[in-house]
């Protein structure tokens, strides 16, 4: 629904509603929504992103996650297609024909991939992931939630991820 239809549309539900109404209820007409119509509002608006522009985009994201548990909070960042590849990767092993989703340290190895400090450098290497593990599980699941709603990693992409790989029907046992 365009913005003006929105407006009509609103004006006539409004129009025997009282004046405070009225203006919330404009206001939410008139602001744009989120998603593919804002966004195709922007490409017309802007024109399209050429290469230089896509590259210089300043497109990593952070947010700060309170921790309750270790008395502060920690700062997470947008995984990079790169990082989120390897993440993915490290997420699937293979034992002969037989391929297994890798939930190992799954939260830690998110929350060690996205921690970092208030200049953008990593806290955690890969050698922490099991130190990292080994703390709350609370802590960890509040991290990893935040972690992959900021990488937009949901439960629809590990089954997509495993969804291709499908044990041999040979009979054997498929744990690792």
């Amino acid at each position: 629904m365009t913005t003006t239809k929105r407006r009509t549309t609103t004006a006539r539900k409004t129009a025997s509603a009282s004046p405070a109404a009225r203006t919330a209820a404009t206001r939410r007409a008139t602001t744009p929504r989120p998603g593919i119509e804002a966004a195709a509002e922007s490409i017309y608006r802007t024109g399209l992103l050429s290469r230089d522009a896509i590259l210089a985009a300043n497109d990593i994201r952070t947010v700060d996650v309170a921790v309750p548990e270790w008395s502060g909070a920690v700062r997470l960042r947008t995984l990079t297609g790169a990082e989120r590849d390897a993440f993915e990767t490290a997420s699937v092993r293979t034992s002969g024909k037989h391929v297994h989703t890798n939930l190992v340290n799954l939260r830690a190895r998110l929350v060690a991939a996205c921690a970092v400090d208030e200049h953008g450098a990593r806290l955690f290497s890969e050698a922490d992931v099991k130190a990292l593990g080994a703390k709350s599980s609370a802590a960890l699941d509040r991290l990893f939630d935040a972690a992959r709603k900021l990488s937009r990693i949901g439960e629809d992409d590990v089954a997509e991820l495993t969804a291709d790989f499908t044990p041999a029907q040979d009979g054997g046992s498929t744990s690792g």
